[in-house]
């Protein structure tokens, strides 16, 4: 028994694959042969499957719609008693989906065909002959579709008892080459992290830190709920990039409790600690503090913050403010250090 795939739909809602195939069937009876001198030389002659015994054969699959056997078609018969017949069936075979790199998620699907009213010793297949070809397959756009593997197998039956029967088991590998998705779900994560990132940049205590904080929050709500909506719910793996952006939103929500943390030091009346005012110092003297100094703060608080450095201390009760913002600068550099590194493995991983 040969199969010819003809066309293959995925429902991604019930995790099948429906397979249109031709069904190139031969088996010999020799019940059926004659001389062909004793009939004016024939050796060969058309007759209808339901008008012979055929192998009662049929798809063992649970899902299946439709526990039928092979449907009636013609058949060529030669006097050596061999049947041919070409018949048309459609197969549904369940799926085991992995979701885990979800928009290219794969799937294997399979389907069991065997005679489960025949022992092995009634019906046996031709092991070596029997398989699928896809070479005339018409390809889906969406789905490129393989030969995983094609097994021959005994069955207990339970018919007859202690007897096997024949079965052949074929599977397909699904993967998505391309997909619109990609466009939909993947490149949101840039630009949310970008945005995460940019909000630890900004100048801390400023509204606009606060309130791109708070869009942030929302463009994740958003995504995520736009990413569940499309992940079919028959796989039992969680996608990667569901992982990626349930940790960005976290990240998310992190910035935004630090912002309004890093505000309220800003504000504070109160004199820097001696214990955060030492090394607030020591990392604003160096070559990268200064950076941090120029970029994140106000000029004139920066200047003093620089007049400040040979005396290695932030608490002169006429400096308060410039040397909270210092202290705000360098939790604001850690921020965003700490979380690009993250950013940039999820984004290794998620790859």
């Amino acid at each position: 028994m040969i199969l010819r795939l003809v066309f293959a739909d995925y429902h991604e809602e019930k995790a099948e694959l429906e397979l249109h195939t031709r069904v190139h069937i031969v088996w010999t009876d020799s019940f059926l042969n004659w001389r062909p001198s004793d009939f004016d030389g024939i050796e060969s002659i058309h007759v209808k499957m339901s008008q012979i015994w055929k192998p009662e054969i049929y798809s063992l699959n649970p899902k299946d719609d439709e526990f039928s056997g092979i449907p009636d078609s013609s058949c060529v018969l030669t006097n050596d008693g061999k049947i041919s017949c070409r018949p048309t069936r459609v197969f549904t075979a369940p799926c085991e989906s992995n979701y885990t790199h979800w928009p290219y998620d794969t799937h294997k699907c399979t389907i069991k065909i065997g005679a489960p009213t025949y022992t092995s010793n009634e019906v046996l297949a031709g092991k070596g002959k029997s398989g699928i070809f896809i070479r005339h397959y018409n390809s889906h756009p969406q789905w490129r579709i393989s030969i995983g593997s094609v097994r021959h197998s005994r069955i207990r039956s339970k018919i007859s008892r202690g007897d096997t029967f024949e079965s052949i088991g074929v599977s397909f590998l699904l993967d998505r080459p391309y997909t619109s998705l990609k466009s939909v779900v993947v490149s949101p994560i840039i630009i949310l992290a970008v945005v995460t990132l940019t909000i630890l940049w900004l100048t801390p205590g400023t509204t606009e830190r606060l309130v791109l904080s708070c869009l942030n929050i929302i463009g994740h709500l958003i995504t995520i709920r736009n990413v569940n909506f499309n992940i079919p719910d028959t796989g039992t793996t969680v996608p990667n990039i569901l992982i990626f952006y349930n940790n960005s939103m976290i990240f998310a929500t992190i910035a935004l409790v630090v912002s309004c943390w890093l505000q309220k030091l800003v504000n504070t009346k109160r004199e820097v600690p001696t214990w955060v005012a030492g090394p607030v110092a020591a990392i604003l003297i160096t070559t990268p503090g200064k950076f941090c100094s120029m970029t994140l703060t106000e000029p004139k608080a920066a200047a003093r913050l620089r007049d400040d450095e040979d005396s290695n201390s932030l608490v002169d009760s006429d400096h308060k403010t410039a040397d909270w913002e210092g202290v705000v600068t360098v939790l604001s550099w850690i921020f965003f250090i700490t979380f690009a590194f993250i950013y940039i493995v999820m984004c290794v991983i998620l790859l």
